[in-house]
């Protein structure tokens, strides 16, 4: 007769994904931020809010939950007492939760949507939302 299958090795379902997270928002000496470029070696170039540009480190507590940060993420970042040009990341929001702070007016929607690409050639493309007034027609060509 054979033996019984065990159910240890079953694996059993994800439902972290699926609840809702409770919107967190910015305290003192922390700022929100966008990412904008990945260095490796768990760092990244950030942009805040006022327009600045800093270096940011990804803490071990990001990466032992395994959070992924992509450019273009919207992030909290927490300002260092001994080194004003570098950050350190504390929380990276969702596209949901990225929608709520909009509607809270804590970020502007040209914040997300302004993106600045360089490329390695030193040209550089804008995507800005303003940028509409020099739209073409293809009829009228």
């Amino acid at each position: 007769m054979p033996g019984k299958k065990s159910s240890k090795n079953k694996r059993k379902p994800n439902n972290e994904d699926k609840k809702e997270r409770e919107l967190i928002f910015k305290e003192d000496m922390q700022e929100y931020a966008k990412v904008e470029k990945l260095l490796g070696d768990k760092r990244c170039q950030v942009k805040l809010l006022d327009g600045s540009v800093k270096l940011a480190k990804i803490g071990g507590g990001l990466k032992r939950k395994k959070v992924w940060i992509n450019v273009g993420n919207i992030i909290i970042v927490s300002f260092r007492d001994f080194q004003q040009d570098k950050v350190d990341v504390l929380y990276k929001y969702n596209d949901s939760e990225v929608a709520k702070l909009v509607q809270y007016n804590e970020i502007t929607q040209s914040f997300i949507l302004s993106e600045e690409t360089e490329f390695d050639d030193g040209i550089i493309f804008t995507n800005d939302i303003s940028d509409n007034e020099n739209e073409i027609d293809i009829n009228d060509i």
